[in-house]
């Protein structure tokens, strides 16, 4: 949680190196509730890009599912990068719509969910947020079954 706190004291030539994108969005002055560790962050070495996923039950499950997934892989499918010829949209697999560390702002598209389904286990709040999102356009809900 460290570098999270101190990402506006790096340079921003730094950005590139960790991965980041730059932010639109001035952080929030605390960390917010929903970054805040997992006992099982805590307790486990993992990959420090999870601990911006603010879906905790999420970070929980790409720590116990670190063997079934690569991790550059999983940040391109997100970023975007799943397929080649779609628009913007549909392009990426996570879509954030607002503030990132607040969960009503997050959708996943079906064919993240799709390839990543091992890591929804017990994230009704991002299905959730994701269905609104997609109603808002007129989309039918997304369906997950774990």
């Amino acid at each position: 949680m460290n570098l999270l706190g101190n990402l506006k004291h790096l340079p921003r030539e730094c950005e590139s190196v960790l991965s980041l994108l730059p932010f639109a969005i001035p952080p929030p002055p605390a960390i917010p509730s929903t970054l805040l560790p997992t006992e099982l962050q805590l307790s486990t070495p993992h990959n420090p890009l999870i601990d911006s996923v603010p879906f905790p039950e999420m970070r929980n499950n790409l720590i116990l599912e670190a063997d079934k997934y690569d991790m550059s892989e999983l940040a391109s499918d997100g970023y975007g990068g799943l397929f080649g010829g779609f628009s913007d949209l549909e392009l990426r697999g996570v879509i954030v719509w607002g503030d990132p560390w607040k969960l009503d702002q997050w959708e996943i598209t079906d064919a993240f969910s799709k390839k990543y389904r091992f890591l929804l286990a017990n994230c009704g709040d991002l299905i959730e947020s994701t269905n609104r999102w997609r109603e808002s356009r007129g989309e039918d809900r997304l369906v997950v079954e774990i």
